[in-house]
């Protein structure tokens, strides 16, 4: 108990440390991207040619959290979220 006590207290303090902020203005470049009709894909793989690196998902996410509250993001997105 104490072993799975000590480890579940050691992947929350390592969950802690690995969020990484993204910095507005990538955070902006990439949302003019979507509108542009450019997939998380193609955005990610460019942001990280020249040192940026923004991950697929994380877009995926701010699409998804702009939807939430509203948004149209969605909307430029290939299969607009649909299955």
């Amino acid at each position: 108990q104490q072993a799975h006590r000590n480890a579940c207290t050691r992947r929350r303090q390592a969950a802690q440390l690995n969020v990484r902020q993204v910095p507005d203005s990538t955070k902006q470049r990439v949302l003019e991207l979507i509108r542009l009709d450019w997939s998380p894909e193609q955005i990610s793989h460019t942001l990280k040619k020249v040192g940026q690196r923004v991950s697929h998902e994380t877009i995926y996410q701010w699409v998804i959290e702009d939807r939430r509250n509203g948004g149209d993001l969605y909307t430029h997105l290939r299969r607009r979220q649909r299955k």
